[in-house]
């Protein structure tokens, strides 16, 4: 007696499984139900990038966003939609954007965040959002030196956040050298390659998705934690940790300038003070950055005096998430702008 005649009815409950999976998976691909929530994969060059010639629509377990695609393309970066191509170089005004989640912008539909509405307002200019989430300025470095010089940028943009300063100390340490006049890549750590295959499966990503809101609902508070009016220490000794993040904005801003682009840079201002209301003089770190532009001749953004004058600061953040609501984004568009005179949104 074969296997299949003693074990028939396992057989065709497993095959019946098999057959409902497969269905499954055909139909949310139909329906392009492909769920995400910032993918990554490893990276040689930059430690991690988003997967290549990737979709997904967009899932924020807290409900404060979502339901949109993300699109990126062949280079790991964020696009409008699947079928952008960015157009080479030919005397045009071309403004590149350097930075992390904030700049990725993946809380908010392209057309929403601040580099879509800035694109939407100057259709004439060639934008690239070169952002990914968790980036500081090591990887900026190793950004400017290959990918801006392909992009060949008129204007960089580079945004800053606070946690920058202990991430540099952490990719220097992965970097090809140390010294930062020859640093070029950073090593990315080794991901699941089960992880990078199922990402593929929509079915997968349905699971992932059902997964991660079911945690939020049994793990997460009612109410979300304050954020701190202070996220780093003003001593002598942190004050000399951050100084890597500055020699290598410093080396950034020289390697712009041989591309013969403008330079600016921006820092997101402190959430907690904005949901008081109070920003942001007494924001230690944006003062910081501040002097830093001031003295090294930098053209700094300043988005401390535009979120200190809007009337509603608490809207311009999302209540959990740390990043920004639409209106943040606007707020930065407008600022962004004004300093590089383009048409505000």
């Amino acid at each position: 007696m074969t296997w299949f005649r003693r074990h028939g009815s396992l057989a065709l409950v497993g095959g019946s499984l098999l057959f409902a999976l497969f269905l499954a998976e055909v139909v949310l691909r139909l329906l392009g139900i492909g769920y995400g929530n910032a993918p990554m994969v490893s990276s040689s060059r930059l430690h991690h990038l988003h997967p290549s010639q990737y979709e997904y629509v967009v899932h924020d377990p807290a409900g404060e966003y979502g339901g949109y695609r993300i699109y990126f393309d062949g280079e790991g970066y964020r696009v409008p939609s699947a079928d952008t191509v960015i157009p080479k170089p030919k005397g045009e005004r071309r403004i590149a954007f350097l930075g992390d989640s904030f700049t990725e912008s993946l809380e908010a539909p392209w057309n929403e965040s601040f580099i879509g509405q800035l694109a939407t307002a100057n259709p004439k200019v060639t934008m690239r959002n070169f952002g990914v989430q968790s980036y500081s300025p090591i990887l900026y470095l190793a950004q400017a030196r290959k990918d801006l010089r392909e992009f060949a940028p008129t204007d960089v943009v580079l945004q800053l956040y606070s946690n920058d300063f202990a991430s540099d100390h952490d990719y220097l340490a992965k970097s090809n050298s140390t010294d930062l006049n020859v640093l070029s890549a950073v090593n990315g750590d080794d991901r699941s390659w089960i992880i990078n295959l199922l990402r593929y499966s929509y079915l997968a990503r349905l699971v992932r998705k059902v997964q991660l809101q079911l945690d939020f609902v049994l793990h997460a508070p009612k109410i979300a934690a304050p954020f701190p009016d202070q996220v780093l220490a003003n001593d002598v000794e942190s004050l000399k940790e951050r100084q890597l993040s500055y020699q290598t904005l410093s080396l950034i801003r020289q390697e712009v300038t041989k591309q013969n682009a403008r330079f600016y840079i921006l820092i997101i201002p402190n959430k907690g003070l904005s949901m008081k209301g109070q920003c942001c003089s007494s924001d230690i770190l944006h003062e910081e950055v501040r002097e830093f532009a001031q003295h090294n001749n930098i053209s700094l953004i300043d988005l401390g005096g535009a979120f200190g004058q809007h009337q509603q600061q608490s809207s311009l953040f999302l209540g959990r998430d740390i990043h920004l609501a639409i209106p943040g984004h606007t707020t930065v568009a407008r600022s962004i702008a004004l300093a590089l005179h383009l048409q505000a949104p």
